[in-house]
């Protein structure tokens, strides 16, 4: 509309928008720092836990034994009663787990008993 015929008339709100838009667009210098910490062991690090790698490579061994990859004779004695530990503790975690899941959904079936009566 600027270039036809017609002359432009700016009104007051297009003005104020100019004004406040010409304010704001300055270019403003932002100072930023980069902190970087002198102490490399830090608390996250510290408490940080790590993998237990002999559990680690008593995995690795369960799972080429599980896939034939290695027969039970390639693994001592010891190694197999830690694989066998291993086991015990995953299937008191698995159970563990099963029982809560027991008891939230017979909580579940009382409250769904409770709401129909």
């Amino acid at each position: 509309m600027i270039n036809s015929m017609i002359p432009y008339k700016e009104g007051i709100f297009n003005k104020i928008y100019k004004f406040f838009k010409k304010l704001f667009r300055k270019n403003v210098e932002v100072k930023k720092k980069i902190v970087i910490p002198k102490e490399t062991n830090s608390f996250k690090e510290r408490i940080k836990i790590q993998e237990d790698k002999e559990r680690k490579r008593l995995l690795e061994l369960r799972d080429k034994w599980e896939n034939g990859e290695i027969k039970a004779d390639d693994i001592s004695d010891e190694e197999i009663d830690k694989i066998v530990e291993i086991y015990n503790e995953e299937t008191k975690k698995i159970e563990e787990e099963t029982e809560i899941i027991k008891r939230n959904i017979s909580k579940m079936l009382k409250e769904l008993k409770q709401e129909t009566n």
